[in-house]
């Protein structure tokens, strides 16, 4: 789980390509088109909570490709579907 921005450049490099991520929180914002980290999340699979796209009022902005938006709920069946869960803050 990334919660704040520059977490996944160094979150990343330790990763194996078949991880998942989770943007919450100010980590959304790593899943913006336009971010610095938006090439390197070509080809991961990266999740990003609507709820916290939401509360920062980035609804409408352009995502880079690679993001899946998810809910709450789908937040939870993550959680259990993946282990070991390690958090980027």
């Amino acid at each position: 789980m990334i919660h704040c921005q520059g977490a996944l450049t160094a979150a990343l490099p330790r990763s194996h390509p078949d991880d998942s991520f989770l943007l919450l929180e100010d980590g959304v914002h790593a899943g913006l088109a336009d971010s610095a980290e938006a090439i390197a999340l070509t080809g991961r699979t990266v999740y990003l909570l609507r709820p916290d796209l939401v509360a920062r009022g980035l609804q409408n902005a352009a995502l880079t490709r690679a993001v899946r938006l998810i809910e709450m709920q789908d937040f939870v069946t993550l959680t259990i579907d993946h282990s070991p869960i390690v958090a980027w803050l």
